[in-house]
């Protein structure tokens, strides 16, 4: 038998007719470096909590097959058993946290060894892991989005799982994830730690070579190597389309939006300092820096959902600083990391039907799209 291997799985979620998974076989070797990847609503997401175990704990739950981790039948197994063999660190790390502070929160699940330093030295290790060493006395509600996908891999590594598995598909890539998926693959190969990752961008790791297994429509299509995944994946025009993209040039205009000297402190803490930023119209724009140096601080201060401690902001031939974000949403709009933040509703319809508020009057003057977009 192979260190995990899935014989002929399916499962069905609850009032659901159509399976999220169908047939799946799968064998991985231990200290395996894996990807898994497809298309949203292939399926991934589900094979990765039925390797964890968090499908089957309800009496109702609707499967076919076995999933065998190390000798383990994760379909059952309670929860806790289930998380000594495979960790799981979820898309949005907010989702599992269960303390206030990232070193009880490492330590919330930490078997310990019987002496302080013990459990001084595995929180540091674990955090060392994920170059996050800096984080150790902070809370977590201080922490970027960034920084709490760190604490959340330090918490499950703290419990020497046989697998780890990372749902990592962010908006952007940043230097911290190249290093912890660099710091992933060298615990595989030298503690034959079994890691999958489900991912879409795998340029950016094209180096590691990863075993790449390829999801769509709750099935597994395909098995190949990272390189000849991104050569099928990419066609010539796709090449001819990069060589022939770039910048689009602005014609001489008045910005769209303009901050002077935007200055921003939280809890007696500089998040943003001396920001000077013209935006105009038709710009598509990548904000980038490392975990923590302000990207979401500095989107939330020009939307208006925080307030700047100084500066000016200048937008739609006004003072931005004398709307209401009512308004502004109008023709500014804002999608969080975590979706979940901004959704109110229970079905897709009733969200859209709650953004739109209540219909208009026949005679009203109708309302522009929004023109700036951030995320």
């Amino acid at each position: 038998m192979s260190f995990i291997e899935i014989r002929d799985f399916s499962y069905t979620y609850p009032g659901r007719h159509l399976p999220a998974l169908d047939g799946i076989n799968l064998q991985v070797d231990r200290g395996q470096f894996l990807v898994i990847t497809g298309k949203s609503g292939c399926g991934k997401s589900t094979l990765a909590k039925a390797l964890a175990g968090f499908l089957f704990q309800d009496d109702l739950v609707n499967f076919a097959g076995e999933i065998w981790v190390n000798e383990t039948d994760m379909t059952q197994v309670p929860l806790y058993a289930a998380s000594e063999r495979v960790a799981y660190v979820q898309q949005n790390p907010e989702d599992q946290f269960c303390t206030l502070t990232v070193k009880d929160e490492i330590a919330f699940g930490w078997k310990p060894p019987g002496t302080a330093s013990g459990y001084r030295t595995s929180i540091q290790s674990a955090l060392s892991v994920v170059h996050g060493m800096d984080l150790l006395e902070r809370d977590l509600s201080t922490l970027s989005g960034g920084e709490k996908q760190k604490v959340a891999i330090a918490s499950m590594l703290a419990l020497s799982p046989d697998v780890l598995i990372w749902m990592n598909q962010p908006p952007t890539w940043t230097r911290c994830h190249r290093q912890i998926f660099e710091t992933l693959h060298l615990l595989a190969e030298q503690r034959g730690l079994t890691i999958i990752i489900i991912e879409h961008k795998l340029l950016q790791i094209v180096d590691l070579d990863p075993q790449v297994f390829v999801m769509e429509d709750g099935k597994i299509e395909e098995k190949e190597s990272v390189l000849s995944f991104l050569k099928r994946m990419t066609t010539e025009t796709d090449y001819e389309q990069l060589e022939n993209s770039g910048s689009k040039s602005i014609a001489a205009q008045e910005p769209l939006l303009s901050l002077k000297d935007i200055n921003l402190a939280i809890r007696n803490k500089t998040i943003l300092k001396g920001i000077n930023l013209d935006l105009y119209p038709g710009e598509f724009i990548g904000l980038m820096g490392p975990n923590g140096s302000g990207k979401t601080s500095l989107l939330l201060t020009i939307m208006g959902l925080v307030e700047p401690t100084g500066g000016s902001k200048f937008g739609f031939g006004q003072d931005l600083s004398k709307r209401k974000i009512s308004d502004l949403v109008r023709q500014m709009g804002f999608i969080f990391q975590n979706p979940d933040h901004q959704l109110f509703t229970a079905s897709i319809r009733e969200e859209a039907l709650f953004t739109i508020g209540k219909p208009r009057p026949p005679n009203a003057k109708k309302r522009g799209r929004g023109n700036v977009l951030a995320m």
